[in-house]
This record gives structure tokens, C-alpha cells and sequence, in this order.
């Protein structure tokens, strides 16, 4: 009888898998809007000393981890729920849309960012800037969220998390390669919800 119930284990383990991986594949949007949310809630928790209510925060597209020059609709729209949530939170939140990448690179965990982010942190008098980078792998994204001075490009706080891979991101990260205009665009601080449901 135990021999028995380990082999039929073994013939249902596979199919719950591939169910978990099918609703990997398909259920996209709920969950890359609430874990972008998360991401925002767990930098938040994890800086010290804590924003600023009535100083600027400007949040970037993340980057491919790959071609740190690059970006795309994935990561832009990361970057936008990820302000969208701080903005709900009721900080000062400005997104930051540059032609050009945030940063140059990573050197022993300090950012190394282009001279118009700074320029455009000392205008906006911005206490932090929220960049992020994102790896594709077969059936997964792996995001990390970072929190950077915009000044020295030093790492504040940081998060890692993953969405599902399927065919609404990965056709977000296959387009939109341009970028908009530099023009920082402020989100109007507002209640937290969504799809007419508070969010907790």
C-alpha cells in the first residue's frame, strides 16, 4: 500500500506543477501591479532615515540588467506603479524620463549616474532617486528596486522580487525601447486604491 501511494504521488506532483507554472504563465497583470506596490511599501520600510513628506522623489524606468543603457515598456511600467504607490502614500513623487540610461554603472554598490539625473535632482531638490534593474529567465523576471542618493549614487535601501514571465511581459519587454521626452512628470497625491478597492 505505500508502494502504491508513491507511485501515485509521483503521477500528481508533475501535474501540480504545471498547473503552478501555467498560472505563471498567464495571470500577468494583478500580480506585477500588487508586487510593484509591495516594492515600494518594503523600500520604504527598510530606509532610515525615512522620506521626506515635501521633498521630491523621482522614480526611473528599470533597466535590462543586461544593457544597463536600455529599458523598455516592462520597465517603465514597473517604475510608474512603483511611484503611483509612493505617490498614494502621500510622498511628492516626479517620474524621471531620460533618452538616455540613469546610470552609467554599479561600482562596489554605489551607482554611477549620468550627470542630467543629477542636475535634474539638484532642480527638483529631490532626496532620492528609485531606480531598478530586471534579468529574464525562462519562466520568471527577477526585479531588483533600489533607493540611491541622487547626489553620490549610494544605495539607501534595496528589494528583490520576481513576476511571472508570460506573454503580456514578455511582449512589454520586447517593445517600447525609446524613451519619452526628459520631462518629470508629478503624480497628485491621492487615496490608496485600486480597481475601486482599498489596497492594504
Amino acid at each position: 500500500m505505500r508502494a502504491y501511494r508513491l507511485i501515485l504521488l509521483s503521477m500528481i506532483l508533475p501535474l501540480f506543477t504545471g498547473c503552478i507554472q501555467l498560472a505563471a504563465y498567464y495571470d500577468m497583470d494583478t500580480d506585477l501591479i500588487e508586487t510593484s506596490y509591495e516594492a515600494a511599501d518594503a523600500l520604504v520600510a527598510r530606509l532610515n532615515p525615512p522620506f521626506i513628506l515635501d521633498r521630491t522623489i523621482l522614480v526611473a524606468g528599470f533597466a535590462d540588467i543586461d544593457a544597463m543603457d536600455q529599458t523598455s515598456t516592462f520597465g517603465r511600467t514597473v517604475g510608474e506603479y512603483i511611484g503611483s504607490r509612493l505617490s498614494q502614500r502621500g510622498f511628492q513623487v516626479a517620474e524621471l524620463k531620460l533618452y538616455e540610461p540613469v546610470f552609467i554603472s554599479v561600482e562596489e554598490g554605489i551607482f554611477i549616474l549620468k550627470n542630467a539625473v543629477k542636475e535634474i535632482s539638484l532642480d527638483k531638490n529631490a532626496q532620492a532617486l528609485v531606480v531598478g534593474t530586471y534579468s529574464v529567465a525562462d519562466d520568471l523576471i527577477y526585479l531588483s528596486a533600489r533607493v540611491v542618493n541622487p547626489i553620490n549614487g549610494m544605495v539607501l535601501a534595496a528589494h528583490a522580487f520576481k513576476v511571472p514571465l508570460g506573454e503580456n511581459n514578455l511582449r512589454m519587454i520586447k517593445t517600447g525601447k525609446i524613451l519619452p521626452a526628459p520631462v518629470p512628470r508629478r503624480f497628485p497625491p491621492g487615496p490608496i486604491e485600486r480597481e475601486g478597492e482599498d489596497y492594504h
